[in-house]
C-alpha cells in the first residue's frame, strides 16, 4: 500500500490532486466507492434500493440460479486462444449465464499479449477478452490489455498503458482485494494500491479484515452488464463498472448499480487510487445506460 506521502514524484502527487479535485465535483463525488466491505457486491446496492423505495416487503423475490456447469472447451488440438488445453478446466456460468473460464491455477491464467491494432476508442473492450474465475470471482484477462503476469503471492502486474489497461486493472486489483486469501489481498494492497487522508490506515484495515466465503463470493460477483471509461489522460483513468441488478429491481426500473474507479499511472502500472471518505449509495443506482459505455465486455 502506497501512501500520499510516500509519493515523490511531482506528476503524482499531481494526479492525486487531480483526483480530489474530480472528487469534489459530479458525477465523481457520489459516484466514487468505499474501500469497505464487499464494495462491489451487487446484493448490498439491491438492499439500499429496497430501504429507499420500500419494496422489498412489497415485491416478491426473485431466487438467483447458481451457477451452472456448461460443456468442456473443445479446442483445436493443443490450445485454446493460445493456452494450452491443461491450462483450464470444463467451463462455468455466472448467475447471469456468462461463460467463465475456469482456470487450474486459483490466481487465474496470464494469456499470451499482442499489440493492439490501432488505436482503440476509449469505450472498446480490450482484445481477446476472457473472463476467468479467480477465488470464486469472475476477473477479466486480457490478450491485448493485460495483465501479463502473476507474481506467486497473487499480484497482477504488466497492464496495459492503454484505457483498456485501466479498465481491467480496476477490476483485477479491487475483485482480488476482496475475493483472494488474506495474505494475498495485503501484497496487493501494498503493490497495487494508494490510499490518501487521515482514514488511510482504518480503510486499509478494514479491506484487509475482510473474509468473504467462495459461496458467498459466487453470488455477489457477476460479470459486468457494462464498462466505461469516462475519463481519461495517460497518468490518470477513471473507469465506471455497471452490475445489472436483480430482475425484482429492474421492475422497478432500476437497470444496474455503477462502481466507480480512480486510477493512476504509477511505478509502470495501473494502481487503484481507493477513497476514504463517505459516498451517496443511492446515487449509484442506474434507470439506464448513457454514452459512452460498452457491453462488449
Amino acid at each position: 500500500m502506497t501512501y500520499d506521502g510516500d509519493h515523490q514524484a511531482a506528476e503524482t502527487r499531481s494526479t492525486l490532486r487531480r483526483i480530489n479535485d474530480l472528487r469534489a465535483t459530479k458525477p465523481y463525488r457520489t459516484g466514487t466507492m468505499l474501500g469497505s466491505v464487499a464494495v462491489l457486491a451487487v446484493i448490498v446496492v439491491w438492499a439500499v434500493f429496497a430501504a429507499v423505495t420500500g419494496t422489498d416487503a412489497d415485491t416478491p423475490q426473485e431466487s438467483e440460479p447458481p451457477a451452472v456447469a456448461v460443456e468442456p472447451l473443445t479446442p483445436p488440438p493443443g490450445e485454446t486462444a493460445g493456452i494450452p488445453l491443461p491450462e483450464f478446466g470444463a467451463p462455468a456460468s455466472d448467475r447471469n449465464g456468462h461463460r467463465i473460464e475456469v482456470p487450474v491455477d486459483a490466481r487465474g491464467q496470464v494469456l499470451p499479449q499482442t499489440q493492439p491494432a490501432g488505436d482503440l476508442d476509449a469505450s472498446a473492450p480490450p482484445g481477446g477478452l476472457m473472463w476467468q474465475r479467480v477465488y470464486g470471482a469472475p476477473v477479466p484477462f486480457s490478450t491485448t490489455a493485460g495483465p501479463d503476469a502473476i507474481s506467486p503471492d497473487g499480484v497482477p502486474t504488466g497492464f496495459a498503458h492503454t484505457p483498456q489497461g485501466a479498465a481491467i486493472a480496476a477490476q483485477q486489483i479491487c475483485t482480488r482485494l476482496i475475493a483472494a486469501p488474506r495474505e494475498q489481498a495485503r501484497a496487493i494492497m501494498d503493490a497495487s494500491v494508494i490510499i490518501q487522508g487521515p482514514g488511510a490506515q482504518e480503510t486499509a484495515d478494514r479491506m484487509l479484515a475482510l473474509t468473504v466465503s467462495e459461496s458467498e463470493i459466487a453470488t455477489l460477483f457477476p460479470v459486468p452488464m457494462a464498462v466505461k471509461v469516462s475519463n481519461y489522460e495517460g497518468d490518470y483513468a477513471h473507469v465506471e463498472v455497471a452490475l445489472q441488478m436483480p430482475a425484482t429491481a429492474r421492475q422497478q426500473g432500476v437497470i444496474a448499480s455503477k462502481q466507480d474507479f480512480d486510477l493512476v499511472w504509477a511505478d509502470g502500472t495501473w494502481k487503484w487510487v481507493m477513497p476514504t471518505g463517505p459516498t451517496d449509495r443511492s446515487a449509484r443506482l442506474m434507470t439506464a445506460l448513457d454514452e459512452g459505455w460498452s457491453m462488449e465486455w
